[in-house]
């Protein structure tokens, strides 16, 4: 995720250090995981190929704790919930729950919330 504030001025702002590192080999510091492909919206903004119904390859949620687990083996400090609509996920709050046991913290999009 890149700050439009860094790349056009240079300014280091507060969260910076969630994005960026001193060291290019380090691990990421924000995931951003398209959770579903499911959407209700139809932002004119969208980059992704919604659908209106749930992916069948989408990630079951056993598959998506050994994701998250993984996650934080890596010490991933952030995980954004993507999509898709990631509101229209069933186990999410479950998910954000164990990635947090895991001291990973979650987000969500600001489209997410609207």
């Amino acid at each position: 995720m890149i700050s439009w504030t860094k790349l056009l001025t240079d300014y280091v702002q507060d969260n910076d250090s969630l994005r960026y590192a001193d060291n290019p080999t380090c691990i990421p510091k924000i995931v951003v995981w398209n959770t579903t492909s499911h959407c209700n919206l139809g932002c004119q903004h969208c980059y992704f190929e919604a659908t209106e119904k749930q992916d069948p390859l989408e990630l079951t949620k056993d598959e998506a704790k050994d994701f998250i687990e993984d996650l934080g083996k890596f010490k991933v400090p952030v995980l954004l919930f993507s999509g898709g609509e990631p509101l229209l996920r069933q186990d999410l709050f479950e998910l954000g729950k164990f990635a947090k046991d895991r001291g990973i913290k979650t987000v969500l999009p600001q489209t997410a919330l609207l």
